[in-house]
């Protein structure tokens, strides 16, 4: 099993609502929506969004991950790439059920 666009998206509308605080529903702005010129992002609310996500999701953004993020499908797509790893892993630790005991 691997992470979707719409896994990473639901946990990214919800830290964005934290963030945001405007009343604004994340969910009403599509995949092209740019983060800063149509979401209203500062500067200090991707800081902490990005935080968020890293500790919640136990991942790390690089740098040069967070420089080519414009969009919000960008970061949904980064997002769904970091998350399906850990889902894969976490899915192979798991007994077989259709193994013999």
């Amino acid at each position: 099993m691997t992470a979707t666009a719409s896994d990473a998206r639901a946990i990214l509308d919800r830290h964005l609502a934290a963030v945001l605080e405007r009343g604004v529903d994340p969910s009403s702005f599509g995949r092209e929506a740019r983060l800063r010129e149509d979401m209203g992002l500062t500067s200090l609310e991707s800081v902490s969004l990005l935080m968020a996500l890293e500790e919640e999701l136990e991942v790390e953004i690089r740098d040069e991950e967070i420089a080519s993020l414009k969009l919000l499908g960008d970061l949904v797509d980064l997002l769904a790439a970091k998350l399906a790893p850990e889902l894969a892993e976490s899915q192979s630790k798991r007994p077989d059920s259709r193994s013999p005991a």
